[in-house]
Formats: structure tokens, sequence, C-alpha cells
């Protein structure tokens, strides 16, 4: 977490600030949530209907707390954000291959790699996916055995779903999984309990 972090802090502080490069797709995000934050609609309202909410709403609330135009505050957390998936995927690799050194590399890997890195230096939906798809992969191997923990996965794929709705998909799948797991480990009745915890 900690490379990750300094090597996104060293890129938006050197080479490319989100503030530095609004245009195109980052140009909607920013206004569609500058427009959430005016209580105002797009000059065509129907256009919010082919986009998702979760990423304008999370600029919003990141210009709400920060400032729209806090340069450090919202690379800090930029950095912050893009830097979550290189520990997650140490953890998920530890689960696979429980030896330490193979986890560190790995999460070196993902720390390092370039269009991840490049990523931090946008206001794009890439930064914030990446960490909900990342906790949620990490929560589904490690902590989803308890009522909170099932809510804790809920939550990340709710994240997850707001901000790209194709997630829907992988959410399926991998609860049709759980489910037949659970249905087989423990019958039908606990499986229908957790299964209604996680969609929860």
């Amino acid at each position: 977490f900690a490379v990750a972090f300094v090597v996104r802090l060293v890129w938006i502080f050197r080479v490319q600030s989100p503030l530095d490069a609004v245009y195109s797709d980052m140009s909607g995000y920013v206004d569609r949530a500058q427009l959430l934050l005016a209580h105002k609609m797009p000059a065509e309202p129907r256009i919010l209907s082919i986009y998702p909410p979760g990423t304008h709403s999370i600029l919003a609330l990141e210009f709400l707390l920060l400032g729209r135009n806090s340069r450090d505050a919202i690379g800090i957390v930029h950095a912050l954000v893009g830097a979550i998936p290189a520990p997650c995927m140490a953890v998920l690799t530890m689960n696979l291959v429980r030896r330490l050194p193979v986890a560190a590399v790995v999460g070196v890997l993902v720390a390092l790699w370039v269009p991840q890195v490049y990523f931090a230096g946008f206001f794009l939906s890439e930064v914030w996916f990446s960490a909900a798809i990342a906790i949620h992969a990490c929560l589904t191997v490690r902590g989803w055995r308890r009522p909170p923990g099932k809510l804790a996965v809920g939550v990340a794929a709710a994240a997850a779903f707001v901000i790209r709705p194709q997630f829907l998909l992988t959410w399926l799948m991998e609860l049709g999984a759980r489910g037949l797991h659970l249905v087989w480990r423990k019958g039908p009745g606990s499986a229908a309990r957790s299964l209604a915890w996680l969609a929860l």
C-alpha cells in the first residue's frame, strides 16, 4: 500500500493532477458532479440515464468535502484510493499461494502497474471501481462468514455496481457459485440465510 500510495502521489504532484486533465470523459464526470452539487439537471436530463450515478456522485462528495479546486487534497485522496488494489491483490495471493514473498511481489507489481498509476491522475471511474472490486474480492474470500462480513461484501458490491453497473454480472456469478457451495456444505436453509445477507 505504501509503495502504491507514494508512486501515485509522485505521479499526481509531479506529472499530472486530475485538475489538469478535465476534458473528454473526465469533463463529463466533473460537469455532472458540479450539476449535482448545484441541484441542477443537465440541459438534456435523459443523458443521466446512460451514465451510472456512482462516479459523479463520488466526485460531488469529494468536491463538497475537499473543495472543487483543492489540488493537494484531491491528489492525496486519488493516491489513497488508487493504492487500495495493491494490498488487496497481495491478500488474494496469500489466499491462493500462502507464500509471503509471492504475495509481496504481486502487491508491488500491482502498485507499479502503469495504467493504474495513470488513472490516479484523472477524474475517472477506474480509480474508484478498481478500489471497490479489490475490496469486494478481499472481503469475499476473507470476511463473508458472519452477518457483518456479509453486509460489508454487499456494500462493496453495491459501490462497484453504482460506479459500473456491468459489475452485476460478476456479482451474480459469484453469488451463484457461493450459493451452490453453501447448499453443498450447509444445506438450503443456511445457504438462503447467507445469500440473503449478501444480497441485502
